[in-house]
C-alpha cells in the first residue's frame, strides 16, 4: 500500500464517527486515530472533555501524543480529525466542514475537508476537497499532497 492508501484507509475509519457525533449531537471536539506499526487502527480521544475545554488544546494534546508514538516508532500514520468551518470556491460565506489531518511516517501529510449539510439527525457530506498539510506526528514541515 502507498502511503496514500494508507492514510485514505484510516481517514475511511475515522469518517463514520464524525459522522455519527454530528448526526447525534450537533458537533464532536478533536478526536484523533492512528496506525500501529502492526497495522492495527486505533481511535482516540484528546482526553477527559471537563479537564481539556479549548478546541486548539485538544489538537495540541493530539499531536504531542502522536509525536511521542511517532519518536519511539509505534506509529506508521496519524489523524486529528475536527470540525471546521471553510470557504467553499465560487460561493460567498463559509460552510460547515469535518476536516481530517492526515500525517504518514513516510512524508505524505494532507487536510481532506468534507464540507456538510445537517438535516435534524441526517448528515450528507458534499464532494471531499483536499490540500497540502503539515507533519504534525512525524516531522513538522509541510508536504505536497
Amino acid at each position: 500500500m502507498t502511503p496514500k492508501q494508507e492514510s485514505e484507509s484510516l481517514m475511511d475509519e475515522m469518517l463514520p464517527f464524525a459522522k455519527h457525533m454530528l448526526g447525534s449531537y450537533g458537533a464532536f471536539p478533536p478526536f484523533g486515530g492512528l496506525i500501529k506499526m502492526d497495522e492495527q487502527i486505533v481511535l482516540l480521544g484528546a482526553g477527559p472533555p471537563d479537564e481539556l475545554s479549548p478546541r486548539r488544546d485538544l489538537v495540541d494534546v493530539l499531536s504531542n501524543g502522536f509525536r511521542a508514538r511517532a519518536l519511539t516508532g509505534e506509529i506508521r500514520a496519524a489523524a486529528i480529525v475536527a470540525h471546521v468551518t471553510v470557504p467553499l470556491s465560487g460561493q460567498p460565506g463559509e460552510v460547515d466542514a469535518v476536516r481530517i489531518s492526515l500525517d504518514h511516517h513516510e512524508g505524505y501529510a494532507v487536510h481532506v475537508f468534507f464540507p456538510y449539510q445537517k438535516d435534524g439527525t441526517m448528515v450528507t457530506f458534499a464532494k471531499p476537497f483536499a490540500s497540502p498539510g503539515t507533519s504534525f506526528a512525524f516531522r513538522g514541515e509541510a508536504f505536497p499532497s
